[in-house]
């Protein structure tokens, strides 16, 4: 993606086979899929609406980058949670100073900011304890 090249080095043009998620999931007869993590470059939407009936079906926790782009694909905080009902969203974010490798805080979501990363967890799990303990 001409966005993420530097300009030190040229593009290599490739051809590649995309699949849609939730028909993947389907064909490899995965059931109880937990946890999934998006880091497609801005096509986390594309993915979320492919993974309707999983998200329905399974409740994974779901963890995706989350920026202004991001943002735009969804439209508006309404249209995320209807793609994820009964979910609960927080945004990790990087503490100040520290490398990204070392830890990432949970703060209240905020669909106007942007974010490492959000994370999205079912109802039924921010229930658990061990969930509680990270918020």
């Amino acid at each position: 993606m001409k966005e993420h090249v530097s300009r030190k080095c040229q593009p290599i043009e490739k051809t590649l086979t995309v699949r849609d998620a939730g028909e993947l999931i389907q064909k490899l007869n995965l059931e109880e899929i937990d946890f999934i993590k998006i880091d497609v470059e801005s096509l986390e939407y594309e993915i979320i609406s492919s993974l309707t009936d999983i998200i329905k079906r399974d409740q994974p926790i779901i963890t995706l980058e989350f920026n202004r782009l991001t943002a735009t694909k969804f439209g508006s905080f309404d249209n995320l949670s209807a793609m994820m009902p009964g979910y609960e969203f927080y945004g990790a974010v990087k503490p100040p100073f520290a490398p990204l490798s070392h830890q990432l805080l949970l703060k209240p979501f905020d669909f106007n900011k942007n974010y490492a990363h959000l994370i999205a967890i079912p109802a039924c799990h921010t229930q658990k304890s061990s969930i509680k303990a990270l918020l």
